[in-house]
């Protein structure tokens, strides 16, 4: 299980020219970063006519930067976003993908859909020009997850942008379910479940049909694929991890949820889906996708640890019992508007770092095999009670003098009443 070693920077400030390997950037983009990083005697930052067109890295002539214009990347953005976009460009001109995943672990991540059009395919190393045969709708009909596909992905209306016109919202649902059974067939080993709609239609949403069937196709293999077994047994060994993490930060929060008893049943949706189920703001959603994509597959664990962490003073005013402490956190992500997602990204990467995936999967195993023991002697005590097992496990040699043992034991016990 390969751990994320790469240095990063605080998400509390965007990457700097130094941050993504300078000598390999243009000077064009050189000038473009000072003009923004450099600042005058009062503290102003330089407005520079060179940073007012994302154009000036010369790429208008290139088809796969055809998309990007000046509105698009400066007009909406902060200058320090501007600053990040030219840098983005840059890599993806130089096809970087390694500075490629060191931005998009950095605030703000690829900044816009513009962008994420382009860096998407190249983190999943996928070549969107190719295509794959269509099944036709007789096929897909077939299959034995096509029923429960099409009530998931008729019941994702609030997943599409609200300024998305009926009849085109129509027509994105039923690629969205062209694009997933897609995946499944030809992907037989893998099983679908509910919400892999919801991680597909942000796909769809940015990347279109094809693109996106290429993407979530090599996602599933990788970040997505314990969720895609029969069951989901691997799935909850996986959020076992979380108070693990947890623990090792504030025991006194892991004691309290322990004493709750709540489980980890309520961040299922959160893991599975990456955010995208109970978040409402789409920017945030993309930000997020942006995360998970360039870093280690255990990310989302990392990041609902630093979710429950942040909220540990609040957690532990509750009363200690499930159902206020299962309602107040399955609220809390519904709630985003009160969470600093950049700031709660820059602390699930800190937490990645201190304790690495494979230590806490390994401790998680541990504790998996401690309490299997546990149960194992609990149901050994009680078997002795139980006729059937002994039975089966008795010799015929040992059930004899199991069977004398008693008829002594029940004579003198007779002796005794009738003394």
């Amino acid at each position: 299980m390969a751990t994320n070693t790469e240095t990063t920077t605080s998400s509390d400030s965007y990457i700097t020219c130094t941050d993504c390997n300078t000598n390999e950037l243009t000077s064009s983009t050189d000038e473009f970063v000072t003009a923004f990083s450099d600042n005058d005697e009062n503290g102003e930052q330089n407005d520079d006519e060179t940073c007012k067109d994302i154009l000036s890295l010369e790429t208008s002539n290139d088809d796969l930067f055809q998309d990007i214009d000046s509105e698009t990347v400066v007009d909406e953005y902060s200058e320090e976003e501007k600053q990040k976009a030219l840098l983005i460009v840059e890599c993806l001109k130089r096809n970087d993908v390694r500075n490629l995943r060191k931005l998009g672990r950095t605030k703000a991540g690829f900044v816009c859909d513009v962008l994420r059009r382009m860096v998407w395919p190249k983190i999943c190393k996928v070549d969107v020009i190719a295509t794959s045969p269509r099944p036709d709708s007789e096929e897909m009909s077939k299959h034995p997850f096509y029923t429960q596909v099409v009530l998931d992905v008729n019941r994702s209306l609030k997943r599409f942008p609200p300024s998305i016109a009926e009849n085109h919202r129509l027509a994105m649902q039923q690629q969205l379910i062209t694009l997933i059974m897609r995946v499944l067939m030809k992907n037989p080993s893998f099983h679908y479940y509910q919400g892999y709609h919801d991680i597909c239609i942000t796909f769809l949403l940015i990347l279109g049909e094809e693109a996106a069937f290429h993407c979530v196709n090599t996602v599933s293999k990788s970040h997505l694929s314990v969720f895609m077994e029969k069951t989901m047994e691997s799935t909850a060994d996986l959020l076992d991890i979380i108070p693990l993490i947890v623990r090792q930060e504030n025991e006194r929060l892991a004691d309290f949820l322990e004493q709750s008893e709540v489980g980890n049943i309520f961040c299922l949706s959160w893991i599975i889906t990456w955010f995208s189920h109970v978040l409402r703001n789409y920017q945030t959603v993309g930000r997020l996708f942006d995360l998970f994509l360039v870093s280690d597959k255990h990310m989302s664990l990392y990041l609902t640890s630093s979710i429950i962490l942040f909220k540990a003073e609040d957690i532990l005013k509750l009363n200690c019992d499930l159902a206020t402490v299962h309602h107040y956190l399955t609220r809390t992500v519904e709630s985003e508007e009160s969470l600093p997602f950049e700031k709660l990204i820059d602390e699930a990467q800190s937490l990645l770092e201190k304790y690495p995936p494979q230590e806490m999967v390994e401790k998680q195993i541990e504790n998996k095999k401690r309490e299997q023991q546990n149960v194992q002697k609990f149901s050994n005590f009680w078997n002795i009670f139980n006729i059937r097992y002994l039975l089966r496990k008795t010799t015929s040699i040992g059930f004899i003098s199991l069977a004398v043992l008693v008829v002594v034991s029940a004579t003198i016990f007779q002796y005794w009443r009738n003394k």
